[in-house]
């Protein structure tokens, strides 16, 4: 299903709010009367995190926040409860040589985290998860939700890199040998998300170039270079050309289910 994020709206008779609360999954559509009565019922909330940088010359600079972005639209649905304002720019400086990309400083992001948790655990959300699109985040989000979460105890805190919940029969999460910065599975989902800021004709294939030793670990790959352009002059880390709407919908969901199942065992066994 495809959204536009000004405004997300369903049927009523579809709709999980039905008693009439809002028929928005956006807490941003809710009034204060709204998000009291939503309180009442469910605590969990969504709160998606990304990055606007570059993802090659055939993808948009908001591709990592298209995906968590719909991702926790199709999660809230299915529990019932609604999704923050995504969390945006993010730490992008890896990017930078690209034109558009904008970035936040780690302890930056960090502290946006952490404000968004305590503004959110204040009104009684418990627990917060934070569905990330952009792997600059991982570090940084790692940090924020422990720090959050040992302030806001006993408000549980959580971060998921939404990637890290794609099947293995479906190609599994981002790997080296696929490449894994607007690659075939980026192409794909956004094909399917937004297929109308995809411009396909200038995709192509770059592959990331390395030792043997060193493809043993993205991270250590990553860590490597000072930016994305010592090792790639398109932006692509893969094959792109082989992007398709239907591979990209089959990730989106089978992804957000994984995330609606790991969501339901914290609440049926709280991690602490």
């Amino acid at each position: 299903m495809i959204h536009d994020e000004a405004s997300i709206t369903f049927n009523r008779k579809e709709n999980f709010l039905s008693s009439g609360l809002t028929e928005s999954l956006l807490l941003e559509e809710m009034t204060w009367f709204d998000v009291q009565n939503l309180l009442k019922r469910i605590k969990v909330i969504i709160v998606p995190t990304g990055s606007i940088e570059q993802h090659g010359p055939h993808l948009p600079l908001n591709t990592d926040v298209v995906a968590p972005y719909e991702v926790s639209l199709i999660v809230a649905k299915k529990i019932g409860t609604v999704v923050a304002p995504p969390l945006r720019p993010g730490v992008s400086a890896h990017h930078l040589p690209f034109p558009g990309t904008i970035t936040l400083k780690a302890q930056t992001f960090i502290e946006l985290m952490k404000d968004y948790s305590r503004s959110l655990a204040f009104h009684g959300f418990d627990p917060i998860v934070f569905i990330n699109g952009h792997g600059g985040n991982s570090s940084a989000m790692s940090i924020a939700t422990s720090e959050a979460r040992n302030e806001l105890s006993p408000t549980k805190i959580i971060g998921f890199n939404w990637w890290d919940f794609l099947p293995k029969e479906l190609g599994g999460a981002l790997s080296f040998q696929d490449g894994f910065h607007a690659n075939q599975q980026e192409t794909s989902w956004m094909l399917h998300l937004r297929p109308q800021h995809v411009n396909m004709e200038r995709a192509k294939r770059e592959m990331p170039v390395a030792a043997e030793s060193v493809k043993l670990s993205e991270s250590f790959y990553i860590s490597s270079f000072r930016t994305f352009k010592d090792v790639t002059q398109s932006g692509i880390l893969g094959d792109a050309t082989k992007g398709s709407a239907e591979q990209g919908e089959k990730l989106i969901e089978a992804a957000a289910e994984n995330i609606v199942k790991a969501i339901q065992e914290i609440l049926k066994n709280p991690p602490y």
